[in-house]
């Protein structure tokens, strides 16, 4: 029962606290960027998710490679 309560306190404390101040940056990014040039904000907004999956495979990629490497040696 105490491992719970540190669990939801730690969820509640930390990481909600990271999430709500990452998403405030996002939020007033996004509105300084299209009050500055709405054009350039939707082209950054479109390339986007090219860049996450860009992101997401080489983590993907350079991690196998780390586990081929600890099996061989």
């Amino acid at each position: 029962m105490s491992t719970d309560a540190s669990t939801v306190k730690s969820i509640v404390g930390d990481v909600l606290g990271l999430i709500m101040q990452n998403m405030a940056t996002i939020i007033g990014a996004f509105i300084i960027a299209f009050t500055a040039n709405w054009l350039l904000a939707l082209m950054a907004l479109l390339v986007a998710p090219v860049m996450f999956f860009q992101g997401y495979y080489q983590i993907k990629f350079i991690t196998g490679f780390g586990a081929k490497a600890r099996v061989s040696s």
